[in-house]
């Protein structure tokens, strides 16, 4: 029986996912040692060059699938690389560099959580949250720029906001609200806007600034302005993180670490 078997290992990792070693259908994981995994993934029944083409593909998303969950659960940007490939040849024209050419890598970044015991699904989430995910693990490189977290955040909300709002409660609409109001504040020179004066004045009174007689209100990078803002910066992170989850179950399977 003709196989095709990519060989690999997963780097970024903060902790040990699982108390033992991982073995779902097709996808064997080994235990987290020093921030790296060892991965195989492999598919059976490989008697033609179009199923070594098909079969490439689909390795490759459920790779993508499993980094995309664990980046996702856990805020890591992962990266892997293909340590050796164990594929069929049916023509001269297959080159195993073309696998790997097919396989992307990622950058990474690296705590201590007890491990999980193994869960009988392997992670994954569609391939489709790709995108989303790449923002929510940006933003866990910007600790201490709460303006720029927010603002990232408000880029996931003002995507999916229209689809899921119905979904909220009164309360979260309204702080979904401020959370508008706070990524504009942030986001220009000085605003005039009357509601989101009314928001800050009182509780940021440096922000405040009349000229001509009206007021206007102004993001300064300080630790106050930055302390302030990093209220809004909980709520925008629990909204976006809702809407993504709610958009992914929509799309497709979601299997949790």
């Amino acid at each position: 029986m003709k196989e095709l078997k990519i060989i690999g290992e997963i780097e970024g990792f903060d902790r040990i996912l699982y108390d033992s070693p991982a073995k779902w259908d097709n996808f064997r994981l080994s235990v987290v040692d020093s921030g790296k995994a060892q991965f195989e993934v492999w598919i059976d029944q490989v008697d033609d060059i179009e199923k070594l083409h098909s079969g490439i593909i689909s390795i490759n998303n459920r790779i993508e699938q499993f980094k995309l969950s664990i980046e996702w659960s856990y805020g890591q940007e992962l990266k892997y690389k293909i340590l050796d490939i164990i594929a069929p040849s049916f023509d001269k024209d297959v080159n195993l560099l073309e696998i790997r050419d097919t396989l992307k890598l990622k950058d990474y970044v690296t705590n201590t959580v007890v491990p999980r015991k193994v869960p009988q699904s392997i992670p994954q989430v569609p391939l489709e949250a790709r995108r989303w995910i790449q923002v929510w693990t940006e933003c866990t490189k910007l600790n201490g720029y709460v303006e720029e977290q927010l603002r990232r955040h408000y880029l996931i909300i003002e995507e999916l906001w229209q689809e899921f709002h119905h979904l909220f409660e009164e309360n979260k609409i309204s702080e979904k609200c401020k959370v508008k109001l706070i990524r504009d504040f942030v986001s220009h020179a000085s605003c005039n806007n009357p509601d989101m004066i009314l928001l800050i004045e009182h509780n940021l009174p440096s922000a405040v600034q009349v000229i001509n007689g009206k007021k206007q209100v102004s993001f300064n990078r300080t630790v106050e302005h930055r302390n302030y803002i990093s209220r809004f910066e909980v709520t925008s992170r629990k909204i976006a993180r809702q809407l993504v989850n709610y958009k992914m179950n929509q799309i497709g399977f979601v299997s949790s670490v």
